[in-house]
């Protein structure tokens, strides 16, 4: 990257050949779903033009208090992330793999959460 041409002094040969390689890899990382700054869209319309904060290779917080619609938020990014084939991972310190997993299945069949997690019975009987 830049900031590793910036730490040495090559010859002019070699820092040529480092900006070529970087520039390389700045355009493999626009193809595979980073935006030119090597910002990440996040696929919520708005959110990418007010924000500007999620670029490769960085930990994004997300916080707020509970039932605002973080892990909803969350599981869209991870969404359109996946869509673009980028690499990503949620922690939560709320929610358990399976949990996670669940929300994200609701997320991509567009099942509402709490039908799914009613059991048969219960189902049936509020139909």
């Amino acid at each position: 990257e830049i900031s590793e041409m910036e730490s040495i002094s090559p010859p002019n040969e070699n820092r040529v050949q480092l900006i070529g390689e970087s520039a390389q890899k700045r355009i493999k990382g626009a193809k595979s779903g980073a935006t030119a700054r090597g910002l990440i869209p996040t696929g919520v319309l708005g959110l990418d033009e007010r924000f500007r904060t999620m670029s490769a290779g960085t930990l994004t917080t997300l916080a707020a208090k509970t039932s605002i619609g973080k892990t909803q938020l969350t599981l869209q990014i991870l969404q359109a992330c996946s869509r673009r084939k980028i690499p990503s991972l949620i922690l939560s310190l709320e929610m358990s793999a399976a949990e996670l997993c669940d929300r994200y299945l609701c997320e991509l069949s567009q099942v509402d959460p709490k039908t799914f997690r009613q059991s048969p019975a219960e189902r049936s009987s509020t139909a």
